[in-house]
């Protein structure tokens, strides 16, 4: 299936099904791709994936029958980030690279140095940027974004949870004790150290393991892709 265009469909996914895709799909597959009637396309929704073969092609709709499906493969691990809310263009970044990376779940945080509200449309269009950064990453796991909270009512669900900080904290990376973790990445600005004081008693463990006064966007990809390499290494 690697070999194959990807697309990520809601619709429901079953053998020997006739789909109809969408229009954007469908011009992609037709004008952009220029694909023909018999070639065949892998075709995703967030539990399914399957090998589809093109049997219509008109105007603006394209046609494909479901040849053999799939489970999608889970991770076999739970990596959660509670990512302070950062300014569009670089939330959307960080978004997308923690999809690409393989992140399970993205919880986007409300701290005093933070954007402080998440609009619905904004939550689509990261649920968007999610699935587009898993197709082109030949992923297949679509982490789950959830509403925004309040650094106060943050409840851990994790058994190591890490927190980095530009200032204090252990001198180097964490070392991975089990697959089962969460980080919190802090605004522009960093952490109140009130907020620090509040994390900390909840069950993060700081760490400072960069000598550098990182980006939000930059500390993201950095600390993310640190730990999920210790993740795919066990």
């Amino acid at each position: 299936m690697k070999d194959l265009h990807r697309f990520f469909t809601d619709t429901i996914i079953s053998a020997g099904e006739v789909i109809a895709l969408d229009e954007d799909i469908s011009h992609k597959i037709t004008s952009v791709l220029r694909l023909k009637i018999d070639d065949e396309i892998c075709l995703q929704n967030s539990v399914n994936m399957a090998t589809a073969k093109i049997v219509t092609i008109t105007k603006n709709k394209v046609d494909v029958k479901v040849k053999s499906i799939r489970e999608l493969i889970k991770p076999s691990y739970i990596f959660e980030v509670y990512q302070a809310i950062a300014k569009r263009e670089y939330m959307d970044f960080i978004v997308e690279k923690y999809s690409e990376l393989g992140v399970t779940k993205i919880i986007p945080v409300i701290t005093s140095r933070s954007i402080n509200e998440l609009k619905d449309k904004t939550l689509a269009r990261y649920k968007t940027i999610a699935k587009q950064a898993v197709l082109q990453s030949e992923g297949e796991f679509i982490p789950e974004i959830c509403k925004p909270i309040r650094l106060d009512k943050i409840e851990l669900d994790t058994t190591d949870n890490f927190l980095f900080h530009e200032r204090v904290g252990i001198k180097n990376m964490p070392v991975l004790s089990c697959r089962n973790i969460s980080i919190i990445i802090g605004p522009e600005g960093g952490f109140a150290d009130s907020e620090v004081d509040v994390l900390t008693a909840k069950g993060f463990v700081a760490y400072n393991p960069i000598k550098k006064i990182l980006k939000a966007e930059t500390a993201a990809v950095v600390f993310a892709s640190n730990l999920l390499i210790q993740l795919y290494d066990n």
